[in-house]
């Protein structure tokens, strides 16, 4: 998995030179502005970079910095500062199996008051394959607690009958990676006490809850909020367009949340969990989520 540091493209067939440059980006001419290295301003105080996601808005970066370089840096910081839970397999007394997911899927905001969208649990599951008897290989859940994200639960899992080549090509996770690792089935109990009542976060939310709800998680009545529908009610180009796709890099490309590890869980849930802050911040009209100021 590459990230080109110019442009933002990502992806697993991207490749970059040693200055981490796509095929297109080395062909065009630097700019001629001074460029800082995002690292070296990053970011001693992981809380001063939260603080300033949710009271300011999104959408500007200091002079003198790269873009993509600035804001990927920024949501490492955020990334690597989240306290992470002990996983401790434990037996599973039965398989619910799932199969029809009865959450409560909220693809809109409406009825809702700011202060009820503050607290949620953001996830994403990796798989084995890519059909829809595949089997989770990794699943990631962040916590967010008046919109700060606060913890991580991130396990790998082994899937029996082994991982495709073709999903390894995308997630880039390999049978021996997992070895060692639990089934899913084993970390479902610490999964929901780590959730508990707060309500789902996640990106094409049904596909993530339905290989849940087949492993044996209980998904019955849990509220979800979907930023895949969230995000095409919301989110338009500068010229008030739709954009040209809807998928988690590219929404939250749309809102300066940039990050270099597309498609593993816990990346992608704490992409989904800021990307659902800004969408709030949107949809209710404000960029301080805490005091709830208006969008001038």
């Amino acid at each position: 998995m590459a990230t080109c540091v110019r442009c933002g493209i990502s992806g697993p067939f991207v490749r970059v030179n040693e200055e981490g440059l796509c095929p297109l980006c080395q062909s065009r001419p630097a700019k001629e502005e001074p460029q800082k290295s995002a690292a070296k301003i990053l970011f001693s105080d992981p809380k001063e970079i939260i603080d300033r996601y949710l009271t300011t808005p999104h959408d500007t970066y200091p002079k003198g910095y790269h873009v993509v370089e600035y804001y990927t840096a920024e949501f490492d910081c955020i990334l690597n500062s989240l306290q992470e839970v002990s996983v401790r397999p434990s037996p599973r007394s039965a398989l619910l199996g799932e199969e029809e997911v009865s959450c409560v899927f909220c693809k809109d905001l409406k009825g809702l008051a700011l202060e009820q969208c503050g607290n949620f649990v953001a996830l994403d599951t990796e798989t084995s394959g890519l059909t829809a008897r595949a089997q989770i290989v990794e699943v990631s859940a962040v916590k967010f607690q008046n919109f700060r994200p606060t913890a991580v639960f991130a396990t790998l899992c082994k899937p029996f009958g082994g991982i495709s080549p073709q999903a390894t090509a995308i997630h880039g996770i390999t049978n021996e990676d997992v070895e060692h690792a639990p089934r899913c089935a084993q970390i479902l109990n610490g999964l929901e006490e780590f959730i508990g009542d707060f309500p789902l976060v996640a990106h094409n939310a049904p596909f993530d809850l339905r290989v849940l709800g087949s492993e044996g998680m209980v998904t019955r009545g849990r509220r979800v909020f979907d930023t895949l529908p969230l995000a095409r009610n919301i989110l338009k180009t500068r010229d008030g367009e739709k954009l040209p796709h809807y998928k988690l890099a590219d929404s939250c490309r749309a809102c300066a949340i940039l990050f270099s590890g597309a498609h593993r869980s816990t990346a992608d849930a704490l992409a989904a969990g800021m990307l659902f802050s800004e969408l709030v911040k949107r949809h209710f009209g404000v960029w301080n989520l805490l005091e709830g100021k208006n969008i001038e």
